[in-house]
């Protein structure tokens, strides 16, 4: 990997391969997965310089899986399999994910003690992250009952109503992956009186429906 590689892709493959040396797991026991859109763009080349990167470091052993819904890489990892469960276990988690940025942005540039909205969002991420690690599957009732406990989490935030013009950005996969770029995002906007209103999750829904076979 080198400044030549795209910035997003340095990003994502050195949080895996930091994750990886931290000693918090077992290296042998371990597999990482990512998503493969199966276009041109960096969605699709992730992977391949993840494998590489691994390579490199002396990891060359761990599994890349593909992470996708058009049979790409089936017979390299004939043995992962992506059943039902797991995708609604991970589209429930993006959607959580998404409400807890969509809610952060909207009261950051308000609050009226700094900081309160740093706190709500680790409150909330101990609660899904608790869940979401347990042995057992998440069922939607009890989505929408994390859903309920979010707001109530950012309800409880002070907040200066005075009105904020809206701030947009593009990068909207950037944001939403990695909070060391979310956040100074929000900060400045935050300091010139403006509220972060990142895109929606489009691209994700219009990929999906490509690889399902929805075209438009």
């Amino acid at each position: 990997m080198h400044n030549d590689t795209c910035y997003p892709a340095l990003l994502v493959i050195g949080q895996l391969l930091d994750a990886i040396e931290s000693g918090k797991y077992d290296i042998h026991k371990v597999a990482l997965i990512l998503p493969q859109t199966g276009g041109g763009c960096r969605a699709s080349n992730y992977i391949h310089l993840l494998r590489k990167a691994l390579d490199k470091n002396g990891y060359g052993f761990i599994p890349v899986i593909s992470l996708n819904f058009a049979g790409l890489e089936a017979d390299i990892n004939p043995g992962f399999k992506l059943t039902k469960t797991m995708v609604m276990q991970i589209a429930y988690a993006l959607l959580i994910g998404d409400l807890i940025m969509m809610v952060a942005n909207q009261c950051r540039p308000y609050e009226c003690v700094p900081g309160s909205t740093d706190k709500a969002i680790d409150i909330c991420m101990s609660a899904v992250t608790s869940r979401f690690t347990s042995d057992r599957i998440i069922r939607y009732g009890e989505v929408k009952h994390l859903y309920r406990y979010v707001l109530q989490v950012f309800g409880k935030i002070k907040l200066d109503k005075s009105q904020k013009e809206d701030g947009r950005h593009r990068g909207r996969d950037l944001c939403q992956i990695l909070p060391a770029r979310q956040q100074p995002v929000g900060s400045v906007f935050a300091l010139r009186g403006l509220r972060a209103c990142p895109p929606r999750p489009d691209g994700l829904l219009y990929v999906l429906s490509l690889q399902l076979g929805h075209r438009p």
